[in-house]
């Protein structure tokens, strides 16, 4: 299955579009997030050299939490901010990605609970493309990845990751990654 038929599968509204550079197969692409409060609480992050072909679709801004079906005790109306499908170096991946303004006051569990949340509804959407288009099973090659995004106001300081070297492939070993932007690279390989 292709990107093509995730393309098919999702309203162009609830996606971000990825900038292309000219003469180029990358481009930019800025995530946003909005806060609770005053708009003082609006914050972007700008990820370089993503694949023009990528699909970033914001969950945060069109998948309401389910909280009139499920009761939300064990984090199961929680969801990630962006879920980004890409083909990269010959490989298809499916990368969460979880915004925080800052690094204070989140609790790792919440995070945690929020790319999970973002997993399943990729679960869904696997389902919906064999139900509905009769599409085999969705084949991420690449595998799962899943980041947080942390401290979004740091201004004017280097893209820096938590400096583990595991492979992010599961919520529980997400990558931490603070300031304002990263390369594309920096979300799909460990370190």
């Amino acid at each position: 299955m292709s990107i093509q038929a995730l393309r098919e599968l999702f309203n162009r509204d609830a996606c971000a579009e990825v900038r292309s550079h000219e003469g180029s197969d990358t481009g930019t692409v800025i995530l946003s997030e909005r806060g609770s409060g005053a708009q003082s609480d609006y914050y972007e992050f700008t990820i370089k050299g993503v694949p023009s072909t990528s699909l970033i679709v914001n969950l945060d801004d069109n998948f309401p939490a389910p909280s009139s079906i499920f009761q939300g005790s064990n984090g199961e109306c929680r969801r990630s901010d962006y879920l980004i499908f890409s083909d990269f170096d010959d490989q298809f991946y499916a990368i969460f990605v979880e915004m925080k303004k800052t690094g204070r006051n989140h609790a790792n569990s919440n995070i945690v609970s929020q790319l999970r949340g973002g997993e399943c509804f990729f679960g869904y959407c696997c389902a919906l493309l064999e139900g509905f288009w009769n599409a085999p099973r969705l084949s991420i090659t690449g595998g799962l990845r899943f980041a947080s995004i942390r401290d979004v106001h740091i201004h004017k300081r280097p893209t820096r990751s938590n400096g583990l070297v595991e492979l992010h492939d599961r919520p529980e070993r997400m990558k931490k990654i603070s300031g304002k932007s990263t390369h594309f690279k920096n979300l799909i390989h460990p370190g």
